[in-house]
């Protein structure tokens, strides 16, 4: 089956969770470049983060394991990967509700959702990389319309979804919450 709609089918799984998308070694390997990627500007409000292209067998990789997931779970029509981004999350971060397809136009707390004809990016991968001892707070939540639901992730786990789920991460109050979130693209929605 393949999905490609314009709006979020009720056959479709809301998202998935892999267990050990990604070994500890590359969590920590990804923590290490971060460091020395140029940030974008900061006025210490929203989670440090940058964003790079990787064209090598990690970034390959990476692209074949969400692949995989997609083929198994969403049938999403997909043609390729967006760059990687990390982020770090300091105390006192947290991001909104939000959808990672910028296209969508929607009320949080509503199952209405007006999807673009002029999107691409149609399925998120968002990994962890930080052990859970390493940060309080961070909270990585889905709003389903009728509720909140809370996704508990260890450290190379990944949680993977359509961009069309509208998610949010609560206020970290102790430690850095790092993550890697890379986006799939496709044709445009139909």
């Amino acid at each position: 089956m393949t999905v490609d709609l314009w709006e979020p089918s009720t056959s479709v799984p809301r998202w998935s969770i892999d267990r050990s998308f990604l070994s500890q070694e590359e969590c920590l390997e990804l923590r290490t470049e971060f460091a020395n990627l140029p940030k974008r500007p900061n006025d210490g409000s929203y989670p440090v983060s940058g964003v790079w292209q990787r064209f090598d067998d990690f970034a390959e990789g990476l692209f074949e394991r969400g692949m995989r997931v997609n083929n198994d779970t969403f049938g999403l029509d997909l043609t390729g990967m967006f760059g990687l981004q990390i982020g770090r999350y300091n105390a006192g971060h947290s991001l909104s509700q939000h959808y990672d397809d910028t296209t969508f136009h929607s009320s949080p707390g509503t199952n209405s959702i007006n999807l673009s004809p002029l999107s691409f990016r149609k399925f998120t991968v968002l990994c962890m990389l930080s052990k859970r001892s390493e940060y309080e707070g961070g909270q990585l939540q889905f709003d389903t319309g009728s509720c909140i639901e809370n996704i508990n992730l260890e450290q190379g786990d990944a949680v993977l979804f359509p961009t069309w789920n509208l998610h949010g991460v609560t206020e970290v109050t102790k430690g850095e919450r790092w993550i890697m979130v890379a986006w799939f693209t496709g044709r445009r929605w139909t």
